[in-house]
């Protein structure tokens, strides 16, 4: 399974890839089959690895007109919580080898991490009004916050913190060297300034294209740096 680009369930056979809005998840889905919780989550019930039958939840960012950021893994019954602990840790071991980090968690239990590039997934017991098995596949990228959305693209203000959460390949530099073009595993991205007249360029930022061909969507927003700048004021 390809997990920085999305996770495949195997009852319906569907593969859901990260970053879709809720209009493309229910396009995915036969009629009827998701249950919308509140604004920005959707939860079915499906079935996943080998055989493994469980609640599947879609938490969107930001909750409205979101892109899909988290997957978290639930029964509706939890009567016994040390065979469901250790089935979902059987499975996802099966899937994606042993945890790359565990450490000591409560009543017990301990904590499973993985890491994926920016795909981060957690397996642990939390106590929260006593104990509560959390199984969660995180997508970082959409987990942030964006400083705007253009368009339904997420902007980032580039600092520190996000070049250590989305190591980025340069592609390379328009003619202008304005515009700086990236991919990593969450898809296509450029880098823009939106405040050139500024020292130095201005805060630099970032909007992720996905799987979109930059230079065609440059070509297609051609005022995208401008109309950015009319939204970070």
């Amino acid at each position: 399974m390809e997990i920085t680009k999305g996770f495949q369930i195997t009852e319906p056979e569907l593969f859901i890839p990260w970053g879709i809005t809720e209009e493309e998840l229910r396009s995915l889905f036969p009629s009827g089959q998701l249950r919308e919780v509140t604004n920005g989550y959707i939860t079915t019930s499906c079935v996943s690895f080998r055989n493994l039958k469980h609640e599947l939840g879609f938490h969107f960012n930001p909750r409205k007109n979101g892109r899909l950021g988290l997957l978290e893994f639930f029964r509706k019954d939890y009567k016994n919580l040390d065979k469901s602990f250790r089935d979902f840790q059987q499975q996802f071991v099966g899937e994606f080898g042993l945890p790359h980090a565990t450490t000591k968690g409560t009543d017990g239990y301990t904590i499973h991490r993985w890491q994926f590039d920016h795909i981060q997934i957690e397996h642990t017991i939390i106590d929260r009004f006593g104990p509560e098995e959390h199984m969660r596949i995180s997508n970082l990228v959409y987990r942030m916050d964006p400083k705007v959305l253009f368009k339904n693209y997420f902007v980032f203000e580039l600092t520190e913190d996000l070049k250590e959460v989305i190591p980025l390949e340069e592609l390379g530099t328009d003619d202008s060297g304005w515009r700086q073009y990236y991919k990593n595993s969450a898809g296509n991205w450029i880098k823009f300034f939106p405040f050139s007249e500024y020292h130095g360029g201005g805060q630099a930022y970032l909007i992720l294209l996905g799987n979109e061909d930059p230079l065609k969507w440059v070509e297609s927003n051609k005022e995208f740096e401008n109309e950015t700048r009319s939204l970070l004021l």
